[in-house]
C-alpha cells in the first residue's frame, strides 16, 4: 500500500515504538490501487500483553483526503472571488430553461446597476438593451440557441444606471445536453466605448494627414546624434521617392537625395532651428528615382523633449511646379516670382506700391483700396518705429521671415507668415513681402496639439500607473495621475525622486541588473513594492517595454489587496496547521478511546448520483433504514422510509445544498417494522463536475436514537424539577 520511501519511514517507526507510548508518524500517501493515492495520518501504538509477554502493535490510519479536498475547494472559491473583483468585464450566467439570470458585481462598478437590485429573470437584461438594438440582439441569440453553435457574441448599447448608453461587446458560451438542447449560457461583456472613440480619433487623424497636399512628418534628432522619422504620411514615396519604413528607423534616406550643393545649407539651418527652437522652413531639390530633380518646400516647428531630443512636426510640399513658374516669371516681372503666394511691394514710407492677384484674393481688398493703404492699415501692431526697424533689418539681411497678423475687411485678424525681401527696381527700393496665410496651418497645429492632449488625458485617466523612465539617468521622465494617487506624490515630486527612493525591494545593484535585462530583452514583468509619501508599502505588478533606448515605458498595477489577501491566507493556513498539530497531540492521548468509539459509532456511508438520483448505501445504512442486508434502495424508496413529518425538511436541505454547493446536515426519524422510531443524523457534501454542476452527493448517517431519548429524558427531568 505504501511506496518505498513511506515504507522505510513506517518500518523505522515500528521498530522504535515504545510500549503504551502512542507515536504519530505523520502524513503518508496510501496507494489503494495503481492510480489512487490518499493522504493519511499514521499513528502507532505498541500494546503490552501481560500473559504472553509478547507485544502487539496497533496501526491507526486516518484518511485526510476530505480535508485536502475541502481546502482545495475553499482556495478555488477564493480565487474566483478575487478574479471577479479584479476584472473590468461583467460576468453573467443564464439558464434558458428557468430563465434565471445572474450578474457579477462588475455590473455595479462598470454600469452602476446593483445585481442584487435587478430581477434574476432574463427580462432584466433585455430591458437594459437599447430599444433600437433589442430586437436584433434577441433574434440573433435565439437563432444561435436554436442551432448547434456553442459560441454567441454581439455588440449593442447597454443602458447605464444614469440613463445613458454604453457601447458593449458581449461574448457567451453555450452549454448543451446530450440532445443538443441549451441548458446554460455564460460569458462576459465589456464596455468598448473608449476603444471605439480612440479608434475614430485615429481614423480622423489619419484621414486628415492623407488629405493634406503634401507629406506630414515628424523628424526627431536624439541627444546621441541619431535621428529618425517616427511618423511619415503615405504620400512620401510619391512626392519624395523614399521608403517610409526605412526612414522611420533611420532618417538618413531623407537626406540622401538632397542636391549636394544645397545639403550643407539644409544641415546648418536644422542646427540653427534646434539651437533656437525657431520654426524651420527650407526649399531645396531632391533626386527623385522616377521624376528626376524635384523641388521640396519643408515647413516645421521644433520642440525639445524631456530626454533632450529635438522633434520637428511639419509638412513637405512638392513645389516643383511653383519653382518652374517662378523661373519663367523671373524673366518678365519680379512680382510674379511668388505667384502662388500673396505679394506686396511696399515703399520705404510703408505705402503699398503693388499687390498681385493672390494678395488681393487673400487680403480681401481691391487693388485700388490696397493702393491707398499703408502697412499699418493691414497690421495694427506695425507703428512707425516698428516699420523703420523692419526696413533697416531687411536692407541689412536682404531677406527676413516672420509671422504677423493681418486685419481683414471684416475687422478680424488673420495669422500670416511673411517672407520679406529687398527689391531694387529702376533705382527705387521696395520691400517685397511674400505673404502666406497661416489660418489653416495654425488650425492644423491646434488640432494636432488637441489630439496630443487627448492622448495625455486618456493616459492620465488610466487606472494603472504609468512611467516613462530614462535608464541612462535613472530618473522618471514622465508619470500619470493614477501613479501619483497610488504613491501620494505630485508629478513634479515623482520626477525629482530616484528609483531607489521608491522601490524598496531592489538594491541599486539589483535595479541596475534588471534594467540591463530590460534593455536586452526589450521587455520585463515583475512584482515589487514602492514606498508611499506617508511611509506605507504598496505591492505593484510592473510591466515594462523598451521604447527608444534608454527610454523604458512602465505600467504599474496596484496588487496590494491581492498580496494582503495572500498573506492573510498564509497566516490562516499557519494557524490551521498549529491547530491540527495541537489536536493531533490531543488525539494521541485519546487514541484508545477513539478506537472503541469508532467500533461502537454505528456509522453508515451513502452516495447519491445525479441527475438520476441513484443511491448506493452501505450495509450499516441499510440497517438504519430497516432494510435487508444488501438490499438496493432508490431515492424515492429512501424518502418513503422517512417519517412523513420529516420528508419535506430532508428534501429542502438536499435541494438547498445542490443550489448553494454547501455541505448539509439533517436529523430525521425512521419507523421500523417493529413499530419503534429510530432517529437518524445524516451529513452530506456536494461534488461538482468539470462544468461546475453537481454530479453526486457523498455522506454518512448514524443512529442517534439513544441521544435523542436522553435529551427527552433530560427535558422531562427539568420539567419535574421546575414543578
Amino acid at each position: 500500500l505504501f511506496d518505498t520511501a513511506s515504507r522505510t519511514r513506517l518500518y523505522a517507526a515500528l521498530r522504535n515504538a515504545e510500549a503504551e507510548q502512542p507515536a504519530r508518524l505523520g502524513e503518508l500517501q496510501l496507494g489503494l490501487d495503481d492510480t489512487v493515492q490518499r493522504p493519511c495520518d499514521i499513528h502507532i501504538i505498541r500494546l503490552r500483553d501481560d500473559l504472553t509477554r509478547q507485544g502487539r502493535t496497533l496501526l491507526v490510519i486516518i484518511d485526510r483526503s476530505l480535508e485536502h479536498q475541502l481546502r482545495d475547494t475553499q482556495m478555488a472559491h477564493e480565487r474566483y472571488r478575487l478574479a471577479n473583483l479584479a476584472t473590468t468585464n461583467v460576468l453573467w450566467d443564464w439558464n434558458p430553461g428557468t430563465g434565471e439570470h445572474w450578474w457579477s458585481q462588475s455590473l455595479l462598478r462598470q454600469f452602476g446597476h446593483d445585481p442584487d437590485e435587478l430581477s434574476p429573470a432574463y427580462s432584466s437584461w433585455s430591458r437594459l438593451i437599447h430599444p433600437e438594438d433589442r430586437a436584433r440582439v434577441e433574434e440573433k441569440l435565439q437563432q444561435t440557441l436554436a442551432g448547434n453553435a456553442n459560441i454567441w457574441s454581439d455588440r449593442y448599447r447597454l443602458q447605464r444606471k444614469a440613463g445613458d448608453y454604453a457601447e458593449v461587446e458581449d461574448h457567451g458560451i453555450i452549454q448543451r445536453d446530450s440532445q443538443g438542447k441549451p441548458v446554460r449560457l455564460y460569458g462576459a461583456l465589456h464596455d468598448i466605448g473608449e476603444h471605439l472613440a480612440r479608434q475614430r480619433l485615429e481614423e480622423q487623424l489619419h484621414q486628415f494627414t492623407e488629405t493634406v497636399p503634401g507629406v506630414v512628418y515628424i523628424y526627431r534628432r536624439k541627444p546621441d546624434g541619431r535621428h529618425d522619422c517616427p511618423y511619415l504620411s503615405s504620400q512620401l514615396e510619391a512626392n519624395y521617392g523614399v521608403d517610409a519604413e526605412a526612414a522611420r528607423v533611420n532618417a538618413d534616406p531623407m537626406f540622401a537625395p538632397i542636391h549636394p550643393d544645397e545639403l550643407p545649407a539644409i544641415l546648418d539651418s536644422i542646427e540653427e532651428s534646434a539651437r533656437t527652437l525657431s520654426p524651420w522652413r527650407q526649399t531645396y531639390r531632391i533626386r527623385h528615382p522616377r521624376r528626376g530633380w524635384v523641388w521640396i518646400e519643408a515647413l516645421s516647428r521644433p520642440r525639445r523633449e524631456p530626454d533632450g531630443a529635438i522633434v520637428w512636426h511639419g509638412i513637405l510640399f512638392d513645389v516643383t511646379a511653383r519653382k518652374e513658374t517662378e523661373a519663367v516669371a523671373r524673366l518678365s516681372q519680379f512680382a510674379l516670382e511668388n505667384l502662388m503666394d500673396a505679394v506686396l511691394w511696399v515703399r520705404p514710407d510703408s505705402s503699398i506700391r503693388y499687390a498681385n492677384p493672390a494678395a488681393i484674393t487673400m487680403l480681401g481688398y481691391s487693388e485700388q483700396q490696397l493702393g491707398r493703404m499703408r502697412v499699418a492699415d493691414l497690421d495694427p501692431d506695425c507703428d512707425d518705429d516698428y516699420w523703420q526697424t523692419l526696413w533697416n533689418e531687411v536692407k541689412r539681411h536682404k531677406s527676413l521671415r516672420f509671422e504677423r497678423a493681418n486685419r481683414t475687411p471684416a475687422g478680424s485678424l488673420r495669422p500670416v507668415e511673411i517672407s520679406a525681401h529687398l527689391l531694387c527696381l529702376e533705382d527705387e527700393e521696395y520691400l517685397c513681402a511674400i505673404i502666406r496665410d497661416l489660418t489653416q496651418p495654425k488650425e492644423d497645429e491646434r488640432k494636432i496639439t488637441l489630439a496630443a492632449r487627448r492622448y495625455q488625458k486618456m493616459l492620465d485617466s488610466s487606472l494603472d500607473g504609468f512611467w516613462l523612465f530614462d535608464a541612462a539617468t535613472g530618473r522618471i521622465v514622465e508619470t500619470n495621475e493614477a501613479y501619483c494617487r497610488m504613491i501620494g506624490y505630485t508629478k513634479d515630486e515623482v520626477r525629482a525622486l530616484s528609483l531607489g527612493e521608491l522601490d524598496v525591494d531592489h538594491t541599486p545593484e539589483q535595479a541596475a541588473e534588471r534594467i540591463r535585462g530590460m534593455l536586452s530583452r526589450g521587455w520585463d514583468r515583475f512584482e515589487t513594492r514602492h514606498r508611499t509619501q506617508d511611509g506605507r508599502l504598496i505591492d505593484l505588478e510592473v510591466s515594462t517595454m523598451v521604447d527608444e533606448p534608454p527610454l523604458i515605458v512602465a505600467f504599474l498595477h496596484d496588487i496590494t489587496r491581492c498580496k494582503t489577501t495572500e498573506r492573510e491566507i498564509r497566516a490562516l493556513n499557519a494557524e490551521l496547521e498549529n491547530r491540527v498539530a495541537k489536536r493531533t497531540a490531543e488525539l494521541a492521548q485519546a487514541e484508545e478511546r477513539l478506537r472503541l468509539a469508532l467500533e461502537a459509532g454505528n456509522i453508515g456511508v451513502w452516495q447519491e448520483f445525479l441527475p438520476a438520483r441513484r443511491l448506493e448505501v452501505s450495509d450499516r445504512c441499510g440497517m438504519h433504514l430497516a432494510l435487508p442486508m444488501g438490499h438496493p434502495v432508490t431515492f424515492e424508496e429512501f424518502i418513503d422510509r422517512v417519517h412523513p413529518d420529516d420528508r419535506a425538511e430532508i428534501l429542502a436541505r438536499v435541494n438547498d445544498a445542490l443550489e448553494t454547493r454547501e455541505d448539509f446536515s439533517v436529523e430525521y426519524r425512521i419507523p421500523w417494522p417493529d413499530g419503534s422510531i429510530h432517529w437518524i443524523q445524516a451529513h452530506g457534501r456536494v461534488h461538482l463536475d468539470a462544468d461546475g454542476m453537481p454530479k453526486r452527493l457523498d455522506g454518512v448517517m448514524l443512529d442517534i436514537t439513544k441521544r435523542k431519548q436522553a435529551e427527552l429524558d433530560l427535558k422531562a427531568s427539568e420539567r419535574r424539577y421546575r414543578e
